[in-house]
């Protein structure tokens, strides 16, 4: 991170605590912070340390944003220490008041205990608040090196709703051991009254405080020795300097990492070895950081929770998939099918030949015995499904008052197969060079396919690619003349090719049967293969027929994809019938694979 800051202003995490405290001169810092967070009540100050709230900051300082409730579900733990120092500023600020007459011992039980106080108002306010400042617990507590350090940082904080009464049933008994189940009573009843009051009694915290330092057998009000000091690094060091020989009695403070055999740091050595609590045997460092790790492991999955409901059902692979292949085909369409482009379109008169040939393949695709089933509620007077309150209360005072029952309360979804419904059609041309001779009969057949969906209420587009993607039949065109398709030198483009006919001629949107016909030598970049793949199973998904006419043998041609109906050897005499005919037969096998007589 190196010696550099970034302020989080805008709406970031300066505005979200800005308005959680109700102040307007809260910031937030990130920089290296002891402790995890430091904040300020009187000036409004709140500094995180990045690695504690997990951050990774980008060469231009931009860090995660807490602005939507996702955005904080994705990071709790910076939520978590936004809201720890957005709820001391908010609710903490008698300790810029406070004289100089005040023990330092009794300031600092005062700043620990006031932490819960001001967690429980802000969850009062903000119920989802609890989750995340559970979430920065284990920054916020990370350090405790002694039982009083558990009574004063951790229990009421179990009262105050922030953390798990599974944390408190853990640590009560180490605590009790040490100080006496009467004291540690006595200690609770200081802490609920802690947590009921005001944010302007200090008074009454610094007394409740000062009677809290007087209870504890080892707590000097003079000494600073209390768990809970004074914002910033003192915090962190009074954790580390408490007095973890309390039942020694010297008064020396102990490192929190020193070694658990050394009977000054591992107070109450007779302790009984259970493996659901804090064990002082073993250190407390030891047992602490093991709860805080269950306690991170379990708010990490309940934010986990909160997000997938927040964010909703997820799409799966497919459903995205389809998402962006949809997006592509929008684009391309809007780009291929624009006003300009369509106007460059240029056709010819038909011919006799056309006319014939047009006429045969209407005839062939209107022979065609095919289906497309589509998905119909109906309401049903009998159970079958989802059922409609007022469609009940009709039932039932039809038979109460004697009538002929003619409400229908429940719904179903059946399949509706609807014979011969409206054709759509989408073609795509190689105008590469090699492609010379197919030009010619590609246009016929453009504008006949384009007339037999007319004649099925469908619709019809057409476009080439050739080193760029042009329009040949736009959509919703009528097929009066017929299309000349120009030339074009290599043989990129398929892929936005297919993508600009399948929004175009409402290949996967539109109700009725839907083909896609390709004409191609094969030989096309190994570089697109993948896209068109990827159209190709778009496609296919959305039970569209892909017809891949190839003008070569299928086992010279580099790119084909699965699950199309190949068509090879295609000479442009027999182009319009082969094509009709692959549509007819794919349509038809359709027809019979759903059990359709």
């Amino acid at each position: 991170m190196g010696p550099q800051s970034w302020e989080l202003t805008g709406w970031s995490a300066t505005e979200w605590a800005r308005q959680i405290a109700g102040r307007g001169d809260v910031t937030v810092t990130i920089d290296a912070t002891p402790g995890g967070v430091d904040v300020d009540p009187t000036s409004g100050q709140i500094r995180i340390d990045p690695h504690a709230a997990e951050l990774s900051v980008d060469g231009r300082g931009r860090v995660p944003t807490t602005r939507t409730l996702i955005d904080r579900l994705s990071h709790p733990i910076l939520a978590g220490l936004v809201l720890d120092g957005a709820s001391r500023a908010a609710h903490s600020r008698w300790r810029g008041r406070v004289g100089d007459d005040v023990p330092a011992g009794v300031l600092e039980v005062a700043w620990a205990l006031d932490a819960a106080r001001a967690h429980r108002r802000l969850i009062i306010r903000s119920p989802r608040s609890r989750l995340f400042l559970r979430a920065a617990a284990p920054v916020t507590m990370s350090v405790v090196g002694s039982p009083r350090v558990l009574l004063e940082r951790a229990l009421p904080q179990v009262d105050a709703g922030v953390l798990p009464r599974w944390v408190g049933e853990r640590t009560r008994p180490v605590v009790e051991e040490e100080f006496g189940a009467d004291v540690v009573a006595e200690c609770t009843q200081i802490w609920r009254q802690v947590l009921a009051l005001r944010d302007s009694d200090e008074e009454q915290l610094l007394a409740l405080s000062e009677q809290w330092c007087r209870l504890l057998p080892d707590a000097d009000p003079d000494s600073g020795s209390g768990a809970g000091a004074g914002p910033g690094e003192g915090a962190l060091q009074s954790v580390g300097s408490d007095d973890l020989s309390g039942a020694a009695g010297d008064g020396v403070g102990g490192d929190p990492g020193a070694d658990p055999s050394d009977p000054e740091a591992a107070p109450g050595e007779g302790a009984s070895d259970v493996s659901d609590r804090v064990d002082p045997g073993t250190g407390i460092d030891s047992g602490w950081t093991d709860l805080l790790r269950d306690l991170a492991a379990e708010t990490s999955g309940e934010a986990e929770l909160e997000l997938h409901q927040a964010l909703g059902p997820q799409p799966t692979p497919e459903k995205r998939a389809d998402d962006t292949q949809r997006d592509l085909a929008t684009a391309a369409a809007r780009s291929v099918f624009d006003a300009k482009a369509l106007t460059r379109i240029r056709n010819r008169p038909p011919t006799d030949t056309d006319i014939a040939e047009r006429a045969a393949i209407v005839r062939r695709l209107k022979r065609a015995q095919y289906e497309a089933p589509r998905q119909v509620t109906e309401h049903v007077a009998y159970p079958a499904g989802k059922a409609r309150t007022s469609g009940l209360v009709q039932r039932a005072a039809q038979r109460a008052n004697g009538q002929v029952v003619t409400a229908t309360p429940w719904r179903r979804n059946r399949r509706k197969v609807a014979e011969k419904p409206p054709l759509h059609v989408g073609v795509v041309i190689d105008v590469s060079g090699s492609m010379d001779r197919w030009l010619p009969a590609a246009g016929t057949v453009i504008w006949s396919l384009a007339a037999a969906a007319a004649e099925l209420n469908g619709t019809a587009a057409a476009t080439g690619f050739g080193g760029t993607v042009t329009a040949l039949l736009g959509p919703r065109t009528g097929p009066n003349r017929v299309p000349v398709v120009p030339g074009g030198s290599s043989s990129t483009g398929c892929a936005e090719a297919m993508s600009a006919v399948t929004a175009g001629a409402d290949l996967t949107t539109a109700f009725g049967a839907r083909v896609l016909v390709v004409l191609t030598d094969g030989e096309l970049p190994s570089h697109e293969a993948s896209a068109i793949e990827d159209r190709v199973r778009y496609l296919r998904r959305n039970d569209v027929h892909v017809v891949w006419a190839l003008t070569g043998d299928r086992e010279r041609a580099s790119v084909i994809p699965e699950d199309t109906t190949v068509v090879d050897h295609v000479t442009p005499n027999d182009f319009a019938g082969l094509v009709s005919d692959a549509i007819a037969i794919a349509l038809e096998r359709t027809h019979r694979s759903r059990g359709v007589a």
